[in-house]
């Protein structure tokens, strides 16, 4: 199986470049930070390959930040009901204080990319309520963020099971990283999806 590293990173930089193929068509704060969360993943995977045989657990601990920062303005600028950007930022605080004490308390890393999958989770579930309740729904297969959110939502959730069964399970097939890496591949296809076949917004997100 030691294609799929090779299938990531081609359809993580495929990604990247139909990003900026089509950066002019979806500008906008939302775009900004999708395209930073892009380039965070490649990196990270890339530097991950790299470090591996010395060990790169602190690599992608230090990924855990950007990754939830980036998705977390993603959908702070996506969103527009009062209540889901509050709820957003509480959950992010809570996110944010989990991680920093989980540097002092090393235990407490083995919980946090399954509360990170929660979050995020609810996130999109948020973003998606208010699409399907505003008349953006009409138009909601040329929608990039619509996209995005399918894509993420992909892959957060299935990741949830996979990194529960690894951290508290303590089950290690490699089965499990097939399923992990399979997810990765099936998001990149959708963003790639989304930028081809989104439409230019009629009015910019900010």
């Amino acid at each position: 199986m030691d294609f799929f590293p090779s299938i990531i990173s081609c359809v993580e930089a495929s990604s990247i470049v139909c990003s900026i193929i089509f950066f002019k068509k979806f500008k906008g704060f939302y775009f900004y930070f999708f395209f930073a969360y892009l380039i965070f993943a490649y990196l990270a995977d890339i530097l991950g390959e790299l470090f591996r045989p010395t060990g790169n657990h602190w690599l992608y601990n230090i990924y855990t930040f950007f990754e939830f920062s980036t998705l977390l303005m993603i959908y702070y600028t996506l969103l527009e009901e009062r209540f889901s950007k509050k709820l957003v930022m509480v959950l992010s605080v809570l996110f944010y204080i989990w991680y920093a004490v989980s540097f002092q308390f090393e235990s407490l890393q083995t919980y946090s990319l399954i509360i990170l999958g929660f979050v995020i989770t609810t996130f999109i579930f948020l973003y998606l309520k208010e699409l399907l309740n505003s008349n953006k729904i009409t138009s909601f297969q040329v929608s990039l963020p619509f996209w995005i959110s399918v894509g993420f939502l992909i892959y957060y959730l299935g990741t949830l099971p996979f990194f529960s069964l690894l951290y508290l399970g303590g089950m290690k097939d490699r089965l499990l990283f097939t399923v992990l890496e399979t997810l990765i591949v099936v998001m990149h296809l959708i963003f790639i999806i989304g930028l081809v076949w989104s439409k230019k917004p009629l009015k910019q997100s900010l």
